[in-house]
């Protein structure tokens, strides 16, 4: 429970009024799934200062006869509550006093995969915690600031949150919090577990991608001795004796070591994946899988801010040095996933035929270029791969290698045309 100021009463302009009182406290007996009668009534007089009017108002309910409804009703007790003290004056806090404090409330879904916080001598839920403070927060704001620094912080809102309120955001701050107390704790427990599975699949990616590097480097430290050219050195020449006299040069001497050239790909085809290298993409596209966003209007702007977040990162990187399948690239909402059998170039699961030819995707339906790349790269290296979450197979089968670039397969089968458009793609990277 958080920390609260005791109610007296005394029509003290510091105070609250005894109607927003009232909501504070309706608004933690909701987060704190409270609904008995007596166990809400208790909760108010252990708000109220000991020998305070309140205090002495709240004992004189529970001795009196006569005031059995307002013991044995919630909506009676707040009646009655509010008539007592109605003449409370109420404060008001400046619009640019609740921007600075919402400023500072945040909430990400690293705080919400706690679970549960210890506040006090109780154990609740992080997001009633947090409702409990927004609702502290903007309960006494001022009537022209009922929406002051709402839309920083929505959009500052876990996309589970955003998506549970309506995917809108609230008229007024009594809206938000609100919408925020109905959010039914199950649904953001199974997007806690989510993003704890994420969260270790991008630390199963973090450390492949530090194992792959130092092997890079280890390699890069090991350089090839060339071999010997011209005849053997002469044997030593003994000195001639005198003193301060130089020796005589050798027969013969050695002509000097040049460094081997680096071995170019033959055909400049692309040198297949090692086993590291796979394992490392099949871990980096599983990730891409698990980040894709809904196909709402919630999801699409998630997704967009995902290609903004991702440029921004990669944005030094020179195109080519960028490698997708160590980098990956966020998958474009509502398409089938990569290593399915879809189109790599509008992402539609569907024949082979419409697979080598863009005729068959749909007008402007191709994705982003890069998305395309490393949708075709993880087609002919890996073949059809099942991409679903660990846990729903049993294992991760290669069942058929979709040849989309024949430049990698070293075949020339398919047409010209798909041979360079594959070409293309993967060459606009450099």
């Amino acid at each position: 429970m958080a920390d609260y100021a005791l109610y007296t009463g005394e029509r003290d302009a510091k105070e609250p009024a005894a109607a927003d009182f009232l909501k504070k406290l309706n608004a933690h007996l909701r987060s704190h799934g409270v609904t008995a009668v007596a166990e809400k009534i208790v909760e108010a007089g252990d708000r109220f200062k000991h020998g305070s009017p309140a205090d002495k108002w709240f004992n004189m309910i529970q001795s009196d006869p006569v005031k059995a409804t307002e013991r044995a009703d919630w909506g009676a007790f707040c009646t009655a509550f509010k008539e007592r003290f109605k003449g409370a004056t109420p404060i008001s806090k400046p619009a640019a006093q609740l921007e600075a404090e919402l400023g500072r409330m945040r909430i990400e879904m690293g705080n919400l995969a706690k679970g549960s916080i210890q506040v006090g001598d109780r154990e609740v839920y992080v997001l009633a915690d947090f409702v409990e403070r927004v609702h502290d927060a903007v309960a006494d704001v001022d009537a022209g600031a009922k929406n002051v620094g709402m839309w920083d912080f929505y959009t500052a809102l876990p996309a589970v949150l955003q998506e549970a309120i309506g995917g809108v955001v609230p008229a007024s701050w009594s809206a938000m919090t609100t919408a925020l107390s109905r959010v039914p704790q199950s649904k953001v427990e199974v997007a806690a577990a989510q993003y704890r599975e994420q969260k270790g699949m991008a630390e199963q990616v973090d450390a492949l991608q530090r194992k792959l590097a130092s092997m890079s480097m280890a390699a890069s430290r090991i350089t090839p001795t060339a071999p010997r050219v011209g005849p053997n050195p002469a044997p030593p020449v003994a000195s001639s004796g005198t003193p301060n006299a130089p020796n005589p040069p050798p027969l013969n001497p050695p002509a000097p070591a040049t460094p081997a050239a680096p071995v170019a790909p033959a055909n400049g085809k692309r040198a297949p994946l090692t086993k590291s290298q796979k394992d490392l993409l099949l871990v980096v596209l599983r990730e891409c899988v698990r980040r894709t966003r809904p196909d709402t209007p919630v999801g699409r702007a998630g997704y967009a801010q995902d290609i903004a977040l991702w440029h921004e990162k990669y944005r030094k990187v020179p195109r080519s040095s960028l490698q997708l399948e160590i980098t990956g690239y966020p998958l474009s909402p509502g398409i089938a996933p990569p290593c399915s059998g879809e189109c790599w170039r509008c992402g539609v699961a569907t024949s082979p035929s419409h697979t080598k030819s863009p005729a068959g995707c749909a007008p402007r339906a191709e994705l982003p270029a890069l998305e395309t790349t490393l949708r075709a790269l993880a087609g002919t290296w890996l073949g059809r791969v099942d991409l679903r979450p660990p846990g729903a197979v049993a294992a991760v089968h290669v069942v058929e290698v979709v040849k989309l670039v024949p430049w990698y397969e070293g075949e020339d089968e398919a047409s010209g045309e798909t041979a360079d458009v594959a070409e293309g793609f993967v060459n606009g990277l450099q």
